[in-house]
């Protein structure tokens, strides 16, 4: 079904268009009416509309000024004017912008305005089929790529750097095949309808596409169902050597800022798609030899945390263990242990990230999920703990034991216990703990 909009300041002119083709049935359009260019405009904004039959002379904005804007608006648009006996130098100028399919004699038979609306749609059809042709060709461009980029990236550990950059080419690989890479391994965590599989995947690759673009040159290919690898490299560096010192601090401010991209696409698909996805980031920069084993790695990570649950977001070289069992109680033995251990020091969100190799955001979310309690929730209340410990002990003085659990003065230290116990740590010891 096409979309007309009939224009014209004569609302006898438009409502009887609009009868003429409401009877055309065999037409199977859907009729809008404007009564000036302007109300013409306004539909436009809200309506895609394939063809507009309007009055080439209105007052406030005429036909030729209302096709420019069609134009410049929706390009794929259709123009049928309606004339007078004396308007044919404004026709001139009309068929030199473009766009117009036909005039009519605002007094034509019934049967020649329909004609015309025909004639239009004729050319919207071919304009479609021909807009359908490119779009498979490139659908099969883009099958073909896939193919080629999965061989020259996934199978080319064994080939010399001269090989490696003639597939490059072929594929249309948009990264040099004489650099370093850094891999990253996303899963989709969701089980997709096979008709809603592919667009979704695909809007999904733009999200991390848009998050990427500014700072990396990258590449993604699907090494099977489910599972995408994306190839990395730094925009902002051209040496040819990757020992240079120009090239050391591109990739140190590309592996450093990559974890915070990466979860705000993340974060974007969840948001934007409602579909969660895990990633796996390597923990180091790799050859292009060690490429495929390393998103191998990066996939094999991901498939055995797959009992963790979704929107996972590993990092780093270390893996859980076969004897961990399920990585998030692990997750959280970790990060109890190394509070526990550490209560004097940093206990920074980053920092025990780092420890458990996600991300601040994943850890924060995922122990409060697990545990019931936030991180800081916990970590504060092992610290009063072991305060309340040292108190009744009595072997150390206030900012001593002010110090052992983390606190860098003994004012900040009485202050926050006092608020968590009702005494300051002087009455809580005067009084012998909690006897």
């Amino acid at each position: 079904m096409y979309r007309v909009l009939i224009v014209d300041d004569e609302p006898i002119i438009v409502n009887g268009i609009y009868q003429i083709l409401q009877q055309a049935m065999h037409l199977e359009l859907e009729l809008y009416r404007a009564y000036h260019a302007y109300e013409a405009l306004e539909r436009l904004e809200r309506t895609r509309i394939d063809l507009v039959v309007s009055d080439i002379r209105m007052p406030g904005m005429d036909g030729i000024e209302l096709q420019e804007k069609i134009l410049a608006r929706c390009p794929w648009c259709k123009i049928v004017f309606l004339t007078g006996y004396n308007e044919f130098d404004y026709m001139q100028r009309a068929l030199r912008n473009g766009g117009i399919v036909d005039y009519l004699l605002k007094n034509e038979d019934d049967e020649l305005i329909v004609q015309a609306v025909e004639k239009a749609l004729r050319q919207i059809e071919q304009q479609e089929r021909a807009v359908e042709r490119v779009r498979r060709a490139d659908a099969k461009h883009q099958s073909a790529l896939e193919v080629l980029r999965h061989s020259a990236l996934l199978d080319g550990g064994e080939r010399d750097a001269e090989t490696r950059r003639t597939r490059f080419a072929e594929a249309e690989i948009p990264l040099s095949a004489d650099r370093s890479v850094w891999v990253m391994a996303l899963r989709y965590d969701s089980e997709l309808e096979e008709r809603g599989r592919e667009p979704l995947e695909y809007a999904c690759s733009n999200i991390f596409g848009e998050f990427l673009q500014p700072t990396c040159a990258y590449v993604s290919v699907q090494p099977e169902p489910g599972y995408n690898i994306w190839a990395v490299q730094p925009r902002s560096h051209t040496a040819e050597d990757e020992s240079s010192e120009e090239a050391e601090k591109a990739w140190d401010n590309l592996v450093s800022r990559m974890p915070s991209i990466a979860e705000a696409a993340q974060e974007a698909c969840r948001e934007w798609l409602k579909l969660p996805v895990s990633l796996a980031l390597g923990g180091r920069v790799c050859d292009w030899g060690d490429f495929g084993e390393e998103a191998r790695r990066l996939c094999d990570w991901l498939k055995r945390s797959s009992s963790c649950g979704s929107e996972l977001f590993l990092q780093g070289e270390a893996e859980p263990s076969e004897s961990d069992g399920d990585s998030m109680p692990r997750m959280i033995r970790v990060v109890h242990e190394y509070v526990a251990a550490n209560l004097d020091g940093e206990l920074s969100l980053t920092r025990l990230a780092e420890l458990v190799h996600h991300s601040p955001t994943y850890l924060s979310r995922t122990y409060r999920r697990l545990s019931g309690a936030t991180l800081f929730e916990y970590i504060a209340d092992r610290r009063m703990n072991e305060a309340k410990r040292l108190l009744a002990d009595g072997k150390l003085k206030i900012h001593e034991i002010a110090a052992a659990v983390g606190y860098e003065s003994a004012p900040h230290f009485t202050r926050f216990f006092k608020k968590q116990f009702g005494l300051t740590p002087q009455e809580y010891r005067d009084r012998g703990g909690d006897k």
